[in-house]
């Protein structure tokens, strides 16, 4: 979707990175930011998106603070997004970063499910890394997770109770947007006949 006529996209950009920093703590990073801002400030090329000048500037950037990326083609940057990993692990990965889920069964409760969040992101080779950091902290409580990941999991009781009733009669995906948990739970029910 194009922007508003005189709605700067670069601007725009600037305030995703900066809102997601701030209201999920995963995905993008300070240094996002900071690449973030000078793409901001950039005249781009004819031609040039801003998520394509971003990119270049990151892999900039993390040359000069030593951070060693992988190379990838524009068409898998075009791609990055949700990737589902066999049997209970999903990620969002970044050039440089990736915020990750994994699923787990609770014991023998077939009611919950315990649910792992990680940030990560690459590290230069020449500086010491920073001390692993885990936080346990309670997802109905949007100071702890942030306004995205609370906004996302607040759903779950209503979503959770409605699966339980008479009336469902199994989810309807938009097997666009959502073709790969349609994939993922085609694999599942693959997994399970073999077993």
């Amino acid at each position: 979707p194009s922007l508003p006529a005189g709605v700067d996209e670069r601007e725009v950009f600037y305030r995703y990175i900066s809102y997601t920093i701030d209201e999920i703590g995963a995905m993008y990073v300070e240094r996002d930011r900071h690449v973030a801002a000078t793409v901001r400030h950039a005249t781009l090329r004819p031609g040039q998106s801003v998520g394509a000048a971003f990119m270049e500037e990151t892999y900039a950037h993390a040359a000069k603070v030593g951070i060693e990326l992988p190379p990838i083609s524009a068409e898998q940057a075009a791609h990055l997004g949700g990737n589902y990993v066999f049997p209970n692990f999903f990620c969002l990965p970044l050039v440089g970063n990736c915020l990750a889920y994994r699923s787990r069964p609770n014991g023998m409760d077939h009611t919950s499910t315990i649910f792992d969040v990680w940030s990560l992101t690459a590290f230069s080779d020449e500086a010491p890394l920073p001390a692993y950091q885990t936080q346990h902290v309670d997802w109905r409580d949007p100071k702890q997770i942030g306004r995205v990941l609370h906004q996302d999991f607040s759903n779950m009781f209503e979503v959770s109770a409605g699966m339980r009733s008479r009336g469902f009669e199994g989810a309807r995906l938009n097997l666009r947007q959502e073709r790969a948990i349609l994939l993922m739970h085609q694999e599942v029910d693959r997994y399970l006949r073999q077993s």
